[in-house]
């Protein structure tokens, strides 16, 4: 298959440490990272929980596996998405990419991958993985791996990150994005798709922004 690309031209801005918070330098600018202000503000009992469970050594192992695996699998998703051979071969992150791909073949008319977004209004930046159109819808598209399949209740943070993203985009470029959608890779298992319509999580979004400014 052969993917579509529409010409968005994007300015890509360098990120920096700023006490040792991720921030990108938009121009004379300094704005945290989206991951940044929902992970300081996240509720993380679940987290601790789950270490407790495990132990420390294998819950570092499991996400330091996980994190490398993910970034293997958004390679190849990038890779092919632009009509590329793919660059990356780790056997696990090949074996989730070749499960996903009757859904990456959903997506066209792509705009944007691994792009640098910010909006003014929130003062946030980040990176967002692809904005093209899905099903025919243009959407905010993010790609995940999992060892086991989500519930929503789950990734309600992704939801408000992709939000911002689409908030982002719309602000930069005047394109409007309503849907955005979350693509779980899950091992031994079916890929997940949970498409949003993004306005519920607007308010939410505004009021972690808000959380974080007070920490």
């Amino acid at each position: 298959m052969s993917f579509c690309h529409v010409n968005v031209e994007l300015i890509e801005y360098p990120r920096v440490d700023v006490n040792g918070i991720r921030h990108y330098q938009i121009g004379h600018k300094c704005y945290p990272s989206i991951t940044t202000v929902l992970g300081c503000t996240a509720d993380k009992s679940h987290l601790t929980e789950w270490k407790k469970r495990v132990g420390e050594k294998e819950a570092n192992r499991i996400s330091n596996n996980s994190a490398k695996r993910g970034t293997n699998l958004h390679t190849m998703c990038e890779d092919y998405l632009n009509n590329r051979t793919l660059s990356c071969k780790m056997p696990d992150a090949l074996e989730m990419f070749y499960s996903l791909k009757p859904i990456l073949n959903r997506i066209n008319n792509i705009h944007c991958q691994e792009a640098t977004l910010y909006s003014d209004k929130l003062q946030i930046a980040g990176t967002v993985d692809c904005i093209a159109e899905f099903d025919n819808v243009l959407s905010v598209i993010d790609f995940k791996n999992s060892r086991k399949d989500k519930k929503e209740e789950w990734i309600y943070d992704y939801f408000l990150q992709e939000t911002f993203y689409a908030l982002a985009y719309q602000e930069i470029t005047e394109y409007k994005i309503k849907q955005i959608v979350t693509i779980v890779a899950v091992e031994d298992s079916k890929p997940q798709v949970f498409i949003k319509e993004i306005r519920p999580y607007i308010k939410p979004l505004v009021e972690r922004k808000k959380l974080f400014l007070k920490i």
